[in-house]
Protein backbone atom coordinates (compact mmCIF):
# COMPACT_ATOMS: atom_id res chain seq x y z
CA UNK A 1 0.00 0.00 0.00
CA UNK A 2 2.72 2.34 0.94
CA UNK A 3 4.53 1.53 -2.27
CA UNK A 4 1.84 2.16 -4.78
CA UNK A 5 1.31 5.82 -2.39
CA UNK A 6 4.74 7.02 -2.82
CA UNK A 7 4.03 5.92 -7.15
CA UNK A 8 1.02 8.09 -6.69
CA UNK A 9 2.08 10.94 -5.35
CA UNK A 10 1.72 14.83 -6.29
CA UNK A 11 5.70 15.54 -5.37
CA UNK A 12 7.84 13.52 -7.96
CA UNK A 13 11.48 14.24 -7.77
CA UNK A 14 13.71 13.78 -10.59
CA UNK A 15 17.71 14.12 -10.22
CA UNK A 16 19.67 14.97 -12.73
CA UNK A 17 21.96 12.19 -13.26
CA UNK A 18 25.43 12.84 -11.68
CA UNK A 19 28.44 14.82 -13.45
CA UNK A 20 31.50 12.72 -14.01
CA UNK A 21 34.33 14.11 -11.51
CA UNK A 22 37.53 15.27 -13.02
CA UNK A 23 40.74 13.18 -12.59
CA UNK A 24 42.89 15.69 -10.60
CA UNK A 25 39.90 16.03 -8.25
CA UNK A 26 39.80 12.35 -7.49
CA UNK A 27 43.62 12.25 -7.52
CA UNK A 28 43.95 15.00 -5.09
CA UNK A 29 40.92 13.63 -3.05
CA UNK A 30 42.94 9.89 -2.32
CA UNK A 31 46.11 11.99 -2.13
CA UNK A 32 44.71 14.27 1.15
CA UNK A 33 43.68 11.04 2.32
CA UNK A 34 46.55 9.06 2.28
CA UNK A 35 48.75 12.77 3.68
CA UNK A 36 46.30 12.91 6.72
CA UNK A 37 46.80 8.90 7.54
CA UNK A 38 50.53 9.44 6.99
CA UNK A 39 49.79 12.86 9.45
CA UNK A 40 48.11 10.80 12.05
CA UNK A 41 50.33 7.81 12.41
CA UNK A 42 53.28 10.24 12.73
CA UNK A 43 51.80 12.51 15.27
CA UNK A 44 50.40 8.93 17.21
CA UNK A 45 53.59 8.12 17.57
CA UNK A 46 54.84 11.63 18.32
CA UNK A 47 52.32 11.76 20.86
CA UNK A 48 53.07 8.15 22.15
CA UNK A 49 56.65 8.85 23.16
CA UNK A 50 55.32 12.29 25.13
CA UNK A 51 52.84 10.52 26.89
CA UNK A 52 55.30 7.83 28.34
CA UNK A 53 57.59 10.95 29.94
CA UNK A 54 54.40 12.02 31.25
CA UNK A 55 53.84 8.57 32.88
CA UNK A 56 57.30 8.16 34.11
CA UNK A 57 57.20 12.06 35.97
CA UNK A 58 53.53 11.11 37.39
CA UNK A 59 54.68 8.07 38.88
CA UNK A 60 57.55 9.66 40.35
CA UNK A 61 55.28 12.21 41.87
CA UNK A 62 52.80 9.42 42.93
CA UNK A 63 55.89 7.45 44.83
CA UNK A 64 57.07 10.41 46.26
CA UNK A 65 53.90 11.65 47.40
CA UNK A 66 52.85 7.66 48.99
CA UNK A 67 56.16 8.06 51.12
CA UNK A 68 55.27 11.51 52.26
CA UNK A 69 51.72 10.58 53.26
CA UNK A 70 53.09 6.76 54.90
CA UNK A 71 55.51 9.61 56.73
CA UNK A 72 53.07 11.71 57.69
CA UNK A 73 50.24 8.73 58.99
CA UNK A 74 53.25 7.27 61.13
CA UNK A 75 53.80 10.56 62.55
CA UNK A 76 50.41 11.51 63.50
CA UNK A 77 49.77 7.47 64.79
CA UNK A 78 52.72 8.30 67.16
CA UNK A 79 51.00 11.34 68.42
CA UNK A 80 48.17 10.02 69.16
CA UNK A 81 49.50 7.05 71.26
CA UNK A 82 51.49 9.53 73.03
CA UNK A 83 47.54 11.42 73.70
CA UNK A 84 46.36 8.35 74.63
CA UNK A 85 48.74 7.02 76.99
CA UNK A 86 48.37 11.01 78.41
CA UNK A 87 44.86 10.93 78.67
CA UNK A 88 45.24 7.14 80.45
CA UNK A 89 47.22 8.63 82.49
CA UNK A 90 50.26 5.85 81.73
CA UNK A 91 52.50 8.49 80.12
CA UNK A 92 55.81 6.90 80.43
Amino acid sequence: MHANMAAESVHKITLSPPKPVSPFIRTARWGLLFTGMLYGAIRLKYLQVREVGRQKKNKAILARRKAEYDQWMEYQAEQSMKQLLRESGMEE
